[in-house]
């Protein structure tokens, strides 16, 4: 028979420096991890909108349903970075911000946690049209993040993303990770003609 301890352990000890260790290393997970979960729906031609230094963009890549991917990025050292490490014969990265990178036929954007940093977020939408994008997988933090994040512009909703697409896209599915991220899905409109009215209420 097995011994049992005396004394319950319930304290952990820890340093300043460890914990800010163990944060760090949890928001990285967190940040890989959200390319995981979205993974699961892309297909096709995929496009990574401020892919970084391009891990995600990578993750993605890895559906076998994805015959091409591109990370597209502002920053030019990032994208060389990408090019260093993640680079395959299905994943093209391209330096770039949304009015100049020109792509078409693409069935897939993925853009996390880029589009509360957008001076104007309509961007992503006028490009989502240029490239004839089929569906939009949009992440953002789902709580007020601008009175301490200095690089976030807005404090998104749900609607706010459904309204920003309502002209061209609808949403098929949402949902929330670590009670801190909110994800939108969303598919084109196959109609011909006119775009549908949609009801909104006047504040």
């Amino acid at each position: 028979m097995t011994k049992q301890p005396t004394r319950v352990v319930e304290r952990i000890g820890m340093t300043r420096s460890e914990l800010e260790t163990i944060e760090h290393d949890i928001l990285r997970r967190r940040h890989v991890e959200r390319y995981a979960i979205v993974r699961q729906f892309v297909y096709g031609r995929v496009v990574d909108c401020a892919c970084g230094v391009g891990y995600g963009t990578w993750l993605l890549a890895k559906n076998p349903d994805v015959t091409q991917a591109y990370g597209v990025d502002i920053d030019a050292d990032a994208i060389e970075a990408a090019r260093r490490e993640f680079t395959s014969p299905k994943i093209e990265f391209l330096q770039g911000d949304l009015a100049t990178t020109k792509l078409d036929k693409i069935d897939v954007l993925v853009s996390l946690e880029t589009i509360e940093h957008l001076p104007d977020p309509a961007d992503l939408f006028r490009f989502a049209q240029q490239a004839g994008v089929r569906e939009v997988i949009v992440s953002f933090p789902s709580k007020k993040t601008t009175h301490y994040n200095p690089h976030h512009l807005w404090d998104l909703t749900t609607s706010d993303i459904v309204d920003l697409f309502a002209a061209a896209y609808v949403p098929i599915r949402t949902f929330d990770y670590t009670f801190d991220t909110t994800f939108v899905h969303l598919a084109a409109l196959d109609r011909v003609g006119a775009a549908p009215k949609r009801f909104s209420v006047k504040r």
